[in-house]
Formats: structure tokens, C-alpha cells, sequence
């Protein structure tokens, strides 16, 4: 049999209404009154055990993990077959994101009280955070036959589904949790999720509406609304979202993502120095993750910035060395700032973590064509080329590699080949028509310049190779005749 939580009216009368009281207040979120009351309860009875177990709850609550599992452990001594202790330390490793200790504190809790229904459901949730499904759905199922009104665990069992990518499943969960409480706001929340990932914005936006209805200040629900208008490229709609809920002062880990989503939103906007202060805000709350470092990075090089740029990137990179994007950025900084010992070993991180980056290889080109190091350049440029048949980029600066040269067979050939893979290459037509000037072919570079203007017709310097290209034309039928 599992050992009972001891019933108040045995433990005398002192401890016990302290113990209410620490209840009380824990409820209210007053965790120093609690934790006074509770350590006053202790003191007229030192083996009361659950009085040891609220104590480290506060701890836990106040993210304080080294004393909650000392008082824990405390309780566990005291009473080692009480499943409410194993519980509790199943708990705390999962505060740790630590899985596997958590999944066997809350077997122990189960083995010893089978018919514990909040056991199982966190023994589904660990088992959800280590991506076991069936063994999840398992637990979720077992804790709902105990207690079919625990309506989290309706949510969780739903989640679960929806990881699996079976939407169908998750939706039927999430409204037979609706059924046991129709304002329950997050089972809303949850379908507006599963209209989101299918694109379904506008049934999701109704979700997400009512769920508002029942809880107005219901932070995420806002957040999610603004992930659907920043989906419709709605941005502005989205950008009053992301606000309203930093209005609301959600806790820190919302308040991260609302600004992150906020700066992603300005960004689309281009409202750069607005996006940059949205980063920020997420880097104070956070100063070591490595995203909001390039995300921040990226908004400086959009504002022509690229020392703070160069900063924020090799910021990122000191976090997350893994990250190549930034390596690659940080190398593009450095070429615009003239330092290419610099941009060369950033490239090289970046294609150290993935030799088969196409840009990585363009950009190495670039810096040994500022160099003048042709050959090496055009080794980059051919390299990048082959490891991305849609490669532009690589072509068209292959282009102007041979043009600087005087190869204009070769220019040809590379320039023709980008604008083969993306006929509105506005350059790389104007470069074709420069190189059909100087071989004399005029009816040639008429048809590049005309198609250069065609996509741009404000483009002056095309105007004017192209009346020059048309007097050259006239000239030499003025000869022939």
C-alpha cells in the first residue's frame, strides 16, 4: 500500500494552521510568507514531511533547484515511501530538463501509489519532452481513466497527437476537452495551433478570437494572433499583436519571444533601428542567445552599419559556434570593412562546419577578387557554382571576373548562363550588352540593353550604352553603304 499523506488534524494544532496558512499564501504566489509559515511548521513538528515538501515547492517556484532538492531529499529520508516526494523530484529534474531522472521519479511515485493520476500525467510529459508518443499517449490515458476531469491532461494527450503529425486525432481531443469545459481558453488556443500549421489563418484567427473572449489577458493567444497576420503578411496587424501582449507584461520566456517575433515583423516592415531595439530587448533578457545576436547583426548591415554588424555576428558565433549562417555573415562584414585576413577565416568556420555551402564558397571568391587573386577567385566561384545548380550569383561573378580580364568569350558564357537561371538579372544583361559592344556585335548588345531596361527603365547607364550602342550600329551601315 502507498503510505497516505498525513491528515492535518494529527499533527497538532500549531504546526497544522501554519501549514494552512504557508497553503494559503503559496496559492497567492507569496512565497517568502509561505516559506515562513512552512519553516514555522517545521519547527513545532521537525518530521512533518509534508511541510518539508511545500518548502521546496516554494523553492522550485522561486527557480531556486539546489534548495528544493535538498529539502526533497530531506522528505524522501523521512518518508521513503511516500509517492508525493518521488513526485516531486520528478518534477525537479524535469525543471532541469532533465528527462530520464524525471521518468523514473515518476515510475517510483506510480509503483508505489498506482492510482496516482498526476503521476502519470507528468509521466507523459517528460515522456513528451523526449518525443516517446506511444509511451506518452500511454501515460496521458492512464491518468484520464484515473481522473477523467483532468482536463490538462486532454491538452497534453493532444499535443501528443499533433507531434505525431496526426492533426485529425489532436483536433477530437482538444474538443472533448472543450466538452468537459467550454471556457476552457487553452483548448482553443490548441485548435487555432492545428489551423495554423495547416494555413488555415482564418479559422485559426477564430480560435485564437474566442479564446480571448474567455481570458482577455491570455499573453500567447496574442502572440499567436500575430504569428497568423505575419503568416497573411499582415505586418502591421501582426506588429499590434506582438505589442499588446508585451503590454500585458507576460513572464520572461513570452516576453523573449514576443520581441523576437516583434523584431522579425519590423524587419518585414523595414523599419530597421525599430527591429534592432526589439533584438535588444531580447538579448537583455537573454544576452547569450546566439539568434537574436544575428538576427540584431542583420538589422545593422540592412542600415549600411557593419562594425556594430560585425559585432553582433561574432557575438553569435562566441554563443554558438555551430552556427554557419553567422560565420558566413560575419565574413561578409569584414570584406565590406577592407579586412580580408578576417573575412577569410570567417568563411573558412563557416565552410569548416559545412564544406558544400554554395555562398560560402561565393563569398571566398569575392574577397580573393578584391584581392586580385584571380585564379583562387575563380576556383571559389566555380566551386559554388557546382555545388548549386541555381546558382546566379556564382555565374554572374564568374562574369566579372572574365570581363575584368578582357575574357569576353568566357564573360559571355557566365553572364549567359545567370540570366539563364534568372532572366531578370538586370546587371548581368547590361554586362552582356557591354560585352557585344566591345566584340562590335551591336544588334546584339541593343537586345541586352533593351532587355536591361525592360526591367528596369529608370537605369540611366543602360540608356546611354544603348543610344551609344545604336549610333555604333548606324555608323558602320553608314560605311557598308
Amino acid at each position: 500500500m502507498a503510505k497516505r499523506i498525513p491528515r492535518l488534524r494529527k499533527l497538532g494544532g500549531g504546526a497544522g494552521s501554519h501549514f494552512k496558512m504557508g497553503n494559503a499564501f503559496f496559492d497567492q504566489k507569496k512565497y517568502d510568507e509561505a516559506l515562513r509559515e512552512f519553516k514555522e511548521a517545521l519547527r513545532l513538528n521537525p518530521s512533518f514531511t509534508v511541510a518539508h515538501i511545500r518548502v521546496g515547492d516554494v523553492h522550485l517556484a522561486l527557480e531556486q533547484l539546489d534548495e528544493a532538492l535538498k529539502v526533497y531529499q530531506t522528505a524522501l529520508r523521512l518518508s521513503p515511501d511516500l509517492a508525493l516526494v518521488h513526485l516531486k523530484l520528478g518534477n525537479l529534474s524535469s525543471a532541469q530538463q532533465q528527462y530520464e531522472e524525471a521518468v523514473a521519479a515518476y515510475q517510483k511515485a506510480i509503483s508505489l501509489d498506482p492510482q496516482m493520476a498526476a503521476g502519470h500525467f507528468k509521466l507523459g510529459n517528460a515522456y513528451l519532452e523526449r518525443e516517446q508518443y506511444p509511451e506518452a499517449i500511454a501515460a496521458y490515458q492512464e491518468a484520464l481513466r484515473i481522473n477523467p476531469q483532468l482536463i490538462f491532461a486532454y491538452v497534453k494527450l493532444g499535443d501528443t497527437y499533433a507531434g505525431q503529425g496526426d492533426h485529425d486525432t489532436a483536433m477530437e481531443v482538444y474538443k472533448k476537452a472543450l466538452g468537459f469545459d467550454p471556457k476552457f481558453a487553452l483548448a482553443r488556443v490548441k485548435i487555432g495551433d492545428l489551423w495554423f500549421k495547416q494555413q488555415k489563418y482564418t479559422e485559426a484567427i477564430t480560435e485564437y478570437d474566442a479564446a480571448l473572449s474567455l481570458d482577455p489577458k491570455m499573453v500567447f493567444a496574442f502572440v499567436k494572433r500575430g504569428n497568423v497576420y505575419f503568416g497573411q503578411k499582415k505586418y502591421e496587424q501582426a506588429v499590434a499583436e506582438y505589442r499588446r501582449a508585451l503590454e500585458l507584461n507576460p513572464k520572461e520566456g513570452l516576453m523573449l519571444l514576443a520581441n523576437f517575433k516583434l523584431g522579425a515583423t519590423l524587419s518585414a516592415l523595414n523599419r530597421y533601428p525599430e527591429a534592432g531595439d526589439a533584438y535588444g530587448e531580447v538579448l537583455r533578457l537573454n544576452p547569450e542567445l546566439a539568434p537574436a545576436h544575428l538576427k540584431l547583426g542583420d538589422s545593422h548591415v540592412k542600415q549600411g552599419q557593419y562594425t556594430q554588424a560585425a559585432e553582433s555576428y561574432a557575438a553569435a558565433v562566441r554563443f554558438n559556434p555551430e552556427l554557419a549562417p553567422a560565420h558566413l555573415k560575419l565574413g561578409e562584414c569584414r570584406l565590406k570593412l577592407g579586412q580580408h585576413a578576417e573575412a577569410i577565416a570567417a568563411v573558412q568556420a563557416a565552410l569548416h562546419l559545412d564544406s558544400k555551402l554554395a555562398p560560402a564558397h561565393a563569398l571566398m571568391g569575392d574577397i580573393y577578387f578584391e584581392q586580385k587573386h584571380y585564379p583562387e577567385a575563380e576556383g571559389s566561384y566555380q566551386k559554388s557554382a557546382e555545388l548549386s545548380s541555381r546558382n546566379f550569383h556564382a555565374h554572374h561573378k564568374l562574369g566579372d571576373l572574365y570581363f575584368e580580364q578582357k575574357r569576353y568569350p568566357d564573360a559571355r558564357a557566365a553572364y549567359q548562363a545567370a540570366v539563364r537561371i534568372n532572366a531578370k538579372l538586370t546587371p548581368a544583361h547590361v554586362k552582356l550588352g557591354d560585352i557585344y559592344s566591345e566584340l562590335e556585335q551591336y544588334p546584339e548588345a541593343i537586345a541586352e540593353y533593351e532587355a536591361a531596361l525592360r526591367l528596369d527603365p529608370d537605369l540611366a547607364s543602360a540608356h546611354q550604352m544603348l543610344a551609344n550602342a545604336r549610333k555604333a550600329l548606324s555608323r558602320g551601315e553608314e560605311k557598308r553603304e
